[in-house]
């Protein structure tokens, strides 16, 4: 089982999700959509479900999507990938990420959502995020990553991990692949070659072509005169979370 979860966190961590996140204030996000596809894309088995609890905060099957605590909303994720199954917990929080006494449907739903993504994370899908990494353009070639066995970081030589899936070559209709593209129309002129350089590690046949083809375009028009000066006081923006 060791084996096969450490097989899963290298899988996972080596997954570029910079085309997907979206800084807001001093956080960076990913999107629970784009999360969940990039995952899978790559373990196409993977599945999740909501922990749930009586009135009383106790566990208990098809109760309420959240914990009652005396100090707060709590909400569960599991997740199970290859039989290895994770569970995550996250405070329901306010805009100002403080602890909301009184949630509503709306807060719970957004909630758990992002504690999808959080618990993702721990399998190794952006788990820069967490460690304060908040841009991943420039990230070098090797870049830390935690041995999921230790504990202890290490330094790794980034190296693409294609799905069955994936290989194949996609057909340009998934939800991350138009993301993606999507997200090239917004890049800016010092962010061109590391979103070269890392195309590769995201896409394969199809997509990595039109993926490509989108990019040589973002650069011809960044190139031109008008476009240059508007790209230099554009900040660069993201998908929604």
């Amino acid at each position: 089982m060791d084996e096969v979860r450490k097989a899963i966190f290298d899988n996972l961590s080596q997954i570029q999700t910079f085309p997907f996140e979206e800084k807001k204030g001093n956080l960076t996000y990913l999107s629970w959509a784009n999360a969940w596809g990039l995952v899978k894309k790559a373990e196409p088995d993977a599945a999740f479900t909501v922990v749930t609890f009586d009135a009383n905060g106790i566990r208990t099957e098809g109760g309420l999507p959240y914990q009652r605590t005396d100090i707060g909303f709590m909400v569960w994720t599991r997740v199970t990938i290859a039989n290895v199954t994770q569970e995550c917990y996250l405070p329901v929080m306010d805009h100002r990420n403080k602890a909301k006494q009184v949630p509503d449907i709306l807060d719970i739903n957004n909630t758990l959502m992002r504690c999808l993504v959080k618990n993702l994370a721990l399998f190794g899908l952006g788990l820069h995020i967490y460690a304060g990494e908040d841009m991943p353009f420039g990230m070098p070639t090797h870049a830390s990553e935690v041995d999921p066995e230790t504990g202890e970081i290490k330094e790794t030589t980034k190296v693409p991990v294609v799905s069955s899936q994936s290989k194949a070559g996609g057909n340009g209709t998934s939800s991350t692949f138009a993301a993606a593209i999507a997200r090239v129309g917004k890049l800016q002129a010092a962010e061109m070659s590391n979103a070269k350089r890392m195309a590769p590690m995201l896409f394969q046949g199809a997509e990595l072509e039109r993926y490509q083809e989108a990019l040589a375009a973002r650069e011809k028009e960044l190139a031109s005169p008008a476009a240059a000066t508007a790209a230099t006081s554009a900040a660069p923006s993201g998908l929604p979370i």
